[in-house]
């Protein structure tokens, strides 16, 4: 507790009051100066761990965004390897497909049985000797002639036709000659 003075005059009294009440306003000033800088203190203590905590954030953020681009340039890369191989293998697939295809078509009959039979008798009417041996299967070694509807004698001797042949994108049909 203080203690008051108790001889003082009227006018002292007025000043040491007013002293006092200074001497109080300046201690609750100090204190709140104080309690001021404590929150000072205590805001830039939090605003620091914000901005470390942002940048934390920041660099997490960062981490994950780089590793999800390189998962996504991963999977690109994958992706792009992928069809790249189907693309090649398609490639492989259908080159190996006309290969086979080609090699079918070289070794292909050139005319089936009735085509066969009709160049037999149509060589039988211009022909006296023998009858050449015509087969299906005509490989390409052998030594042949091709007749189109401009070209329409054998040895000299005219031929007829069939229609099949006459009407066809092809025009023209591919005779083997007998190798005897």
């Amino acid at each position: 507790m203080t203690q008051y003075p108790t001889d003082l005059t009227e006018k002292q009294w007025q000043v040491y009051k007013k002293r006092f009440r200074t001497a109080r306003k300046e201690t609750e000033t100090s204190a709140q100066r104080d309690n001021i800088s404590t929150h000072v203190e205590t805001i830039e203590r939090l605003q620091d761990k914000i901005q470390t905590m942002q940048s934390d954030h920041h660099r997490e953020l960062m981490k994950l965004e780089a590793k999800h681009q390189s998962e996504l340039n991963r999977k690109e890369a994958v992706h792009t390897e992928e069809t790249t191989r189907l693309k090649t293998s398609d490639i492989f697939r259908k080159a190996v497909n006309n290969i086979i295809r080609l090699a079918r078509n070289y070794y292909k009959p050139c005319f089936d049985a009735e085509h066969v039979s009709d160049i037999k008798s149509v060589l039988n009417l211009f022909d006296d000797n023998k009858q050449p041996e015509i087969s299906c299967i005509s490989l390409p070694s052998k030594k042949g002639i091709w007749i189109t509807g401009n070209e329409s004698k054998l040895n000299g001797k005219p031929i007829t036709w069939w229609r099949e042949i006459m009407t066809s994108n092809k025009r023209g049909a591919f005779l083997c000659e007998d190798n005897n």
